[in-house]
């Protein structure tokens, strides 16, 4: 998906992480063949929250970094587990900011509409 997303809009990418997914983190290091693609963990919320602030646009799972992007005026791909997806996007979705709503599946083949939607989102920030 990375690869995708910067191969599409030719943006920098900034990948955040917490201390559980550090291993992680090092793995998808190695594995990106990119150029402009960083790789940073270990952030204080608030700083963390101030690099979100710079993004053109905040691409995630599920989680709290969905409502930071948001408290802090930056547009949203949100992506859900496909069992929780209707529960969650009509409750949890990221409020007060354009946003694009998935489904996890959708993320192994994104159509020409999907890809509009989120250079749509781009935009608007």
């Amino acid at each position: 998906m990375i690869n995708k997303i910067q191969n599409k809009f030719k943006l920098p990418i900034v990948i955040t992480y917490g201390e559980a997914e550090m291993e992680l983190a090092k793995n998808l290091e190695g594995d990106l063949n990119l150029k402009e693609v960083f790789i940073i963990g270990g952030l204080f919320l608030k700083t963390w929250a101030s690099l979100i602030k710079k993004c053109a646009l905040f691409f995630t799972m599920d989680t709290g970094a969905t409502h930071v992007a948001s408290a802090v005026g930056i547009p949203v791909v949100c992506v859900y587990q496909d069992e929780n997806y209707e529960k969650c996007r009509s409750q949890w979705y990221p409020w007060g900011v354009p946003h694009l709503n998935l489904k996890r599946s959708e993320l192994l083949n994104i159509n020409e509409k999907l890809w509009e939607e989120i250079k749509q989102l781009i935009k608007s920030q």
